[in-house]
C-alpha cells in the first residue's frame, strides 16, 4: 500500500490487517481508527496498543516495533526490548509526547517521526553510532533532543524541517555534520560545535535564529553551511585551508568575518550581507577568486601587509605580482 494513501481520513474507524505487512506511512494523519489483526499465523501482534512484528531466526526472535497505534494511551513510551524501529511508527498516535530510547539493540532508520505530536526524544541507548539521515525529519512538534556519548555522525537531513525544535545536546564524540542536517531549524540558537571536525555542505542553511561558534580544528566546510543564519561575527579556522563558495550567504546581522591564518583559498565567500563591515584576510591566502566579496555593499576588506600575492585598497582587490584588478568589494563596481 502506497504511502499516504489514506492521508486526513479522520472519520476512519477500522483497520482490518489480514497479512503479515502493514504500512504505517499509509495512514498519515488518521488518529482514531482501531487496527484489529484478522489472522492467526500473522507474524504482527499487538501489545499495549503497540504494533509488533515478531519473527524466529535460528532460535532468535526478533521484534520491530511497526506502529504506536491510535489508541496508545500514554504520554511517555520508553523504547528498550526492540530490535528496529520502523519508519513512521509515531504518525498514527496523538497521546505520545516524549520517547525514550534506552536499548544497545535497538536500530533504526530514517522518518521515524514525522507529522508526529512527539515533543522530545532522549536516546540513552542505540544499536547505532550516528544519527541516520531523515530520522527526525519533518517532526513538526519536536523541541528537544539528547543525543549520547558514542555517536559520531549526524548523517544528511537528520533535523531537517524541525520547525519547532530548540534544543539538540550533541556529544562530544561527534565529529561529522551532513548535509542540510540541521537545515530550517528555525529555533536553534546556539549549539556546541566544539568537536566537529567536518560540517558539509547547508547543514545549518536557514537556521535563522542561529548564532554559533566555528570549531578550532575544523577540517572540511561545506558550500552554503551557514546560509541565511543569525551569525554576527565569525572567525574562520585556519585549519580549513580552503573556504567553501557562498558558506554566509544571507546572513543579514553578519558584521565581521576573520579568516584565520593558515587558510590558502577564498571563493565566493559571502553575498547579501548588508551589515557586513569587516573582513579580515591573513598572509596565508594565495588565491582569492573575483567574486569572493561581492554584493556586501558596506563590507572592506582588510588584506595583511604581509601576503605576498594580494592587496586591498580603494575597494579592489590587486594581484600584487602583475599589479592587476581581479576583483572588487562594497559599493565599488568593475
Amino acid at each position: 500500500m502506497h504511502e499516504n494513501a489514506f492521508l486526513n481520513c479522520t472519520n476512519l474507524e477500522t483497520v482490518k490487517i489480514k497479512g503479515n505487512e502493514f504500512n504505517v506511512a499509509s495512514f498519515t494523519n488518521c488518529s482514531d481508527f482501531e487496527v484489529k489483526l484478522e489472522s492467526d499465523y500473522t507474524n504482527l501482534t499487538i501489545e499495549n496498543n503497540l504494533l509488533v512484528f515478531k519473527q524466529t531466526i535460528d532460535g532468535t526472535t526478533y521484534k520491530v516495533l511497526l506502529a504506536v497505534l491510535p489508541k496508545y494511551d500514554e504520554k511517555s513510551l520508553t523504547i528498550s526490548n526492540y530490535d528496529a524501529i520502523f519508519p513512521y511508527t509515531f504518525s498514527i498516535c496523538t497521546k505520545p509526547t516524549e520517547v525514550i530510547i534506552d536499548g544497545s539493540n535497538v536500530n533504526f532508520d530514517e522518518k521515524v517521526f514525522p507529522f508526529s505530536k512527539v515533543k522530545t526524544v532522549e536516546i540513552k541507548k542505540c544499536g547505532h553510532t550516528y544519527i541516520p539521515s531523515n530520522l527526525f525529519y519533518q517532526a513538526y512538534n519536536l523541541q528537544k533532543v539528547i543525543i549520547p556519548e558514542g555517536i559520531l555522525r549526524i548523517e544528511d537531513d537528520a533535523f531537517r524541517y524541525c520547525y519547532k525544535l530548540k534544543t539538540v545536546e550533541l556529544p562530544s564524540t561527534v565529529s561529522y555534520i551532513g548535509q542540510s542536517a540541521f537545515s530550517y531549524y528555525l529555533k536553534l540558537k546556539s549549539i556546541d560545535l566544539s568537536n566537529v571536525a567536518i560540517i558539509d555542505s547547508s547543514a545549518f542553511s536557514n537556521c535563522e535564529s542561529l548564532n554559533v561558534d566555528l570549531p578550532e580544528n575544523l577540517k572540511y566546510l561545506g558550500g552554503s553551511a551557514f546560509s541565511n543564519t543569525n551569525l554576527k561575527s565569525v572567525v574562520i579556522p585556519g585549519s580549513l585551508k580552503a573556504i567553501p563558495s557562498v558558506i554566509f550567504n544571507g546572513c543579514r546581522n553578519l558584521k565581521k568575518i576573520e579568516i584565520g591564518d593558515g587558510i590558502v583559498r577564498i571563493d565566493y565567500l559571502a553575498s547579501n550581507c548588508p551589515k557586513l563591515k569587516k573582513i579580515i584576510v591573513p598572509s596565508s591566502v594565495k588565491y582569492i577568486s573575483a567574486e569572493a566579496f561581492n554584493e556586501n555593499p558596506a563590507v572592506d576588506v582588510e588584506i595583511d601587509s604581509g601576503n605576498p600575492y594580494y592587496e586591498a585598497k580603494d575597494h579592489v582587490i590587486i594581484e600584487k605580482a602583475t599589479h592587476i584588478v581581479i576583483g572588487s568589494y562594497g559599493q565599488y563596481s568593475l
